[in-house]
């Protein structure tokens, strides 16, 4: 199935959703950033912790030294809670998100290989669209950026790392997939 026809509004969704993450991993380094500015620490307690509602809620107790540090953190906290509402429902049975028929059974399909989450396999199906376009593995493997990075100059040849050249949120969902399969 090509997602340019039916899947359309999947696509959409999703890339609205990594935009919103995006955002919100902007937001927290912002406030981590204010935090470090006035010297601030986060206490060991909540240093590993995901910024769970705990955690806002003791971020919204402090006190800096100056009305504008409140106020900066204050605007901030108020950005990641509304960031984290849109996220919420983009996610949500609401907005379609993964409701396109089309689309629906091949996440489930997809769901059944180890480290495949309902979220990946709707970035794999949006992202990669008609898998049948890529000829060879090889070509498909170019696409997302899984090679080697690779410098020839006469008879000196240097391979290096994974390349720079990349499909990022595809190279980043199948790596993620990866690391949750590995054992």
């Amino acid at each position: 199935m090509c997602l340019a026809g039916r899947g359309w509004k999947t696509a959409v969704l999703v890339r609205t959703r990594q935009g919103m993450v995006r955002k919100q991993t902007r937001c927290k380094n912002q406030i981590k950033a204010i935090l470090f500015f006035y010297g601030m620490a986060i206490p060991e307690e909540w240093e590993e912790s995901h910024w769970s509602g705990p955690f806002l809620r003791w971020l919204e107790s402090l006190r800096m030294e100056r009305a504008s540090g409140d106020l900066a953190l204050q605007i901030h906290l108020e950005e990641l809670k509304s960031l984290r509402q849109i996220i919420v429902k983009l996610e949500s049975g609401d907005s379609g998100f993964g409701s396109d028929e089309g689309v629906c059974g091949q996440v489930i399909w997809l769901r059944t290989i180890p480290g495949i989450s309902t979220l990946t396999a709707m970035i794999l199906l949006t992202e990669l669209q008609e898998i049948t376009r890529f000829p060879s593995l090889d070509e498909l493997a170019c696409y997302v950026g899984l090679i080697p990075d690779a410098h020839d100059s006469g008879e000196t040849e240097h391979t290096g790392g994974i390349t720079k050249r990349r499909h990022g949120p595809l190279r980043a969902a199948l790596i993620e997939a990866a690391w949750v399969a590995a054992p």
